[in-house]
């Protein structure tokens, strides 16, 4: 067995492991762009699920639908001891408050991903959701 330890004092997304096209992901509060302050955009994968684990803190998964735009947008908060799957072609946004950290479990597939960056509405109705 194989153990790795994940430095969680380093700050944003970085990979954890790899194995025949998946990768186990590590995410905290970067300050560029994923606390209700920050977040700027949204993006959606259109060839694989992708999934979130909370270790710590409080986190909320905002998503908007499969639609070509984001529509109505609606916020999760994710619970310890829980995996939440993001569908293929799901509009999505992990935001973190602050000591916050989640791992992601994703098909390295992914790479095939949409952005959208939020209108000011978007960004004014996610800090009241999250």
């Amino acid at each position: 067995m194989d153990r790795l330890t994940v430095d969680t004092t380093q700050r944003g997304f970085r990979d954890v492991f790899f194995s025949h096209g998946w990768r186990v992901a590590f995410s905290n509060t970067d300050g560029l762009g994923n606390t209700k302050d920050t977040v700027h955009k949204m993006e959606r994968h259109m060839e694989t699920e992708e999934a979130f684990v909370l270790l710590q803190g409080t986190v909320h998964l905002v998503t908007a639908g499969t639609e070509d735009f984001p529509q109505e947008l609606t916020s999760l908060q994710l619970e310890p001891n829980s995996v939440y799957i993001i569908r293929r072609g799901e509009w999505h946004v992990a935001v973190f408050e602050e000591e916050s950290s989640v791992l992601i479990i994703e098909n390295e597939a992914e790479s095939y991903s949409i952005s959208f960056t939020l209108t000011p509405e978007m960004r004014r109705t996610i800090n009241t959701l999250c």
